[in-house]
């Protein structure tokens, strides 16, 4: 996944691209994601929308029901740094 996102990063963001608004950036920014996923899987060779397609029809069958925790998660035994909680 690191990879993937890498790779991202690199190909949409390096240079840092110049915007002249967030609906043009959108818009341009959506069109290169798109046109980044008809090409085939580094490892599998099929195609990276067909193997979306697959991962979200699994994912669909869980239903759109939020998961609930009943049980708090207690985090004070990790030393975790949160911001902007406040």
């Amino acid at each position: 996944m690191e990879a993937k996102v890498g790779a991202i990063r690199r190909t949409l963001f390096v240079p840092v691209p110049k915007a002249y608004g967030y609906e043009s950036f959108n818009r341009d920014l959506f069109e290169r994601c798109m046109a980044m996923d008809d090409k085939p899987h580094c490892r599998k060779g099929e195609d990276e929308s067909s193997l979306f397609e697959r991962d979200r029809a699994a994912r669909l069958q869980f239903g759109n029901e939020p998961i609930v925790y009943d049980d708090p998660i207690d985090l004070s035994e990790y030393d975790i740094a949160f911001s902007g909680l406040d």
